[in-house]
């Protein structure tokens, strides 16, 4: 009863926390589907990882089906104060809604510091891609061969607070970096980060790389720091240019640091096509 009583307790203390720190990163990666168990696979290695890098100082909130949040602290960059960190992991699973899935992951587009996803690009149909190939179902950002890009219209992202989107999934940079930037409501580029990638991904590489960018982000890592250890992380994609005079680096950033890009309107009308 006792041990009991210890956890519960301990469990609201970490979640009102969460709730209401001052200051606090939220850091959410997302798997996509992959099959179940190669899913579950990334997962287990992801937060194995992740233990293994922080040790005794990071705790488990709580683990339900598709979602699993976890709690560490860092200090800020100067040494001078605590920041209070959430890992959120989202997932498909058994017993995970696609809708909650999808739910979940907007809501950490309004109020997340990083969100990182690591799955399918399904041609550039769309992402986050929780459900098969066959559907949009599961997807919040997807094409329509009508009506364009749907998504991005929304405002999904926070207008105020500077983030860092990840898309670890085929040739992102070529599917998503035009969307991203000319379609996004309220969200200037300039507080906006983005991690996208020049080739196709190998599946066999997701785990590792989401370590490789959590690492070196908790870390205080700058932007070329972070770029190379999640490229070198990408050892299957590594290999197919071993025997090249010029590899290939997977990943590339565009916002973060000193980058120019065209300037995003702060709005567009609901009738304005989204197609290019």
């Amino acid at each position: 009863m006792i041990k009991s009583w210890f956890f519960v307790t301990a469990f609201f203390l970490l979640y009102a926390q969460f709730c209401f720190a001052d200051k606090k990163l939220e850091l959410v990666f997302t798997f996509g589907n992959q099959g179940n168990k190669k899913t579950l696979n990334d997962v287990t290695f992801f937060e194995k990882g992740m233990f293994e890098f922080l040790g005794d100082s990071l705790s488990s909130v709580y683990v339900n089906p598709g979602e699993h949040l976890f709690f560490t602290t860092k200090k800020t960059a100067n040494k001078n104060e605590d920041v209070s960190v959430f890992i959120k992991v989202l997932f498909p699973e058994s017993g995970a809604s696609i809708e909650f899935l999808k739910k979940e992951f907007i809501k950490s587009l309004k109020t997340a510091d990083v969100i990182f996803y690591s799955g399918h690009s399904r041609g550039g149909s769309g992402f986050p891609d929780f459900a098969t190939k066959f559907t949009n179902d599961g997807k919040v950002f997807y094409f329509d061969s009508d009506r364009g890009w749907r998504g991005f219209s929304e405002g999904l992202l926070s207008p105020s607070k500077y983030q860092i989107l990840v898309i670890n999934s085929c040739k992102s940079g070529y599917y998503y970096l035009k969307p991203i930037r000319e379609q996004v409501w309220e969200k200037l580029p300039s507080s906006l980060g983005l991690i996208l990638t020049s080739s196709d991904t190998l599946l066999e590489d997701n785990a590792a790389v989401s370590l490789a960018f959590f690492k070196s982000y908790l870390e205080d890592s700058n932007r070329d720091q972070i770029l190379s250890a999640m490229n070198r992380a990408a050892e299957f994609f590594n290999l197919k240019w071993v025997a090249s005079k010029t590899p290939q680096k997977l990943f590339f950033s565009n916002g973060l640091s000193a980058h120019s890009y065209i300037k995003t309107p702060l709005k567009k009308t609901k009738v304005d096509p989204w197609s290019f």
